[in-house]
């Protein structure tokens, strides 16, 4: 990573790369596709035959629990006529496969939990028709800590890499944590990356989010460890001018105070490229930002955290959910208003301070990962036809 003591400055992405339609398609086969993607937890997926669908920038994928108990993840799609196997719910993703046969719902193929084609109706019709070469195609599926991963293309890293920086979840039994509601999808209008470089900037929340400010007693620190981004902060509070910061800041000195937990801390891992896990003493939250075109993200918020119906766990979950959804909220507003900048400008990508080391390494990830376009290889801008090839192409 380039010395931010010494040098010109480290300068941000330019503004074409937050709305360039051939850029984010590239991201998708680079950056996205091949990397590991938030799926859910092993808890949404309890019994053989559930079923839980992802997509990304135009893919599909859904995750089978099978009657070993295993995971195994498939594309999307029937190998028929392509038609989409798993819809589940709307806002969850999940479903259920009687006796754990994937069933197409155009012509009625059907796919056992190890992805063989299992049953063809009216197979007569379909001369000389190998099973054996119609299985569902096979995609990569891992867990860490009880969270379920699944890459859409090869190859995907080793996730291995994770564990060596998972401290923050250390003791805090994160697989056998539960949903505490339903997810929370919100479409916003700035890109991708606006989104992660936002979450990963801790320069702003003095100014743009002072709600997430005041939950803390100092700055958060940003540090890299195993390409793992670590945010973290001492959760305070007890001034704060928001009641349901300093009521959350109380709550959690309480608890402390009473050897319930001995943890006051929060941390923020980002998950490159794409997904954030905010770990709090009392729950955890992932954060998904998933590319819906050039210019609008989709924003999946999930939260979980043990089964605990007291009414201490229950106020706990109220205010965190109150200072969440204020704090995405203004993080919303703001993403769709720096997008709206990079759009109606040439914005040359401003200096990153030197102290921003999990902002600097995701820019560094993009660069490397997705070059620029070519002036030739930008829309509109095809190579001259050599001389007559147009009137020759009219005979």
């Amino acid at each position: 990573m380039t010395d931010p003591t010494r040098g010109t400055p480290f300068s941000g992405l330019p503004g074409g790369r937050y709305r360039d339609p051939v850029l984010l398609q590239r991201e998708g086969e680079r950056l996205l596709w091949p990397s590991w993607q938030f799926a859910g937890h092993v808890s949404d997926l309890p019994a053989p035959g559930t079923a839980l669908r992802l997509d990304l920038l135009g893919r599909s994928a859904f995750v089978l629990r099978t009657a070993q108990g295993a995971l195994r993840a498939f594309r999307n799609a029937c190998r028929h006529r392509g038609t989409r196997l798993i819809e589940g719910d709307a806002g969850t993703g999940l479903a259920f496969c009687v006796d754990g046969r994937v069933r197409c719902p155009y012509h009625g193929w059907a796919y056992d939990d190890s992805g063989a084609l299992a049953h063809v109706p009216e197979a007569a019709a379909y001369p000389g028709l190998d099973r054996s070469t119609l299985g569902l195609d096979e995609l990569a599926v891992s867990t860490w800590n009880g969270l379920v991963f699944v890459a859409f293309s090869e190859p995907a890293p080793s996730i291995a890499a994770w564990h060596r920086a998972e401290g923050p979840l250390a003791g805090r039994r994160v697989e056998a944590m539960r949903r505490t509601g339903e997810p929370h999808i919100e479409r916003c209008a700035a890109n991708w990356k606006v989104l992660c470089e936002m979450l990963l900037d801790t320069l702003q929340l003095d100014v743009a989010q002072p709600v997430l400010r005041q939950l803390f007693a100092a700055r958060p620190q940003c540090a890299v460890e195993a390409g793992v981004v670590h945010i973290a902060a001492e959760i305070a509070g007890g001034d704060a001018a928001s009641w349901s910061v300093r009521a959350y800041g109380r709550l959690l000195r309480q608890a402390r105070e009473s050897g319930a937990t001995d943890d006051g801390g929060w941390t923020r891992l980002f998950l490159a490229p794409n997904t954030f896990v905010d770990v709090f003493p009392d729950h955890l939250r992932s954060l998904q930002l998933l590319p819906m075109g050039p210019s609008e993200t989709a924003v999946r918020e999930v939260v979980y955290a043990h089964p605990d119906a007291s009414r201490t766990a229950r106020i706990g979950r109220y205010l965190a959910g109150r200072i969440r959804r204020r704090a995405r909220a203004g993080e919303i507003r703001l993403a769709e208003r720096v997008q709206r900048g990079v759009d109606g400008s040439d914005h040359a990508g401003g200096p990153i301070a030197g102290d921003e080391a999990g902002l600097r390494w995701f820019v560094e990830q993009v660069r490397g990962l997705v070059p620029e376009i070519a002036p030739d290889e930008a829309p509109g801008s095809a190579r001259r036809k050599p001389p007559g090839s147009r009137r020759r192409a009219r005979r």
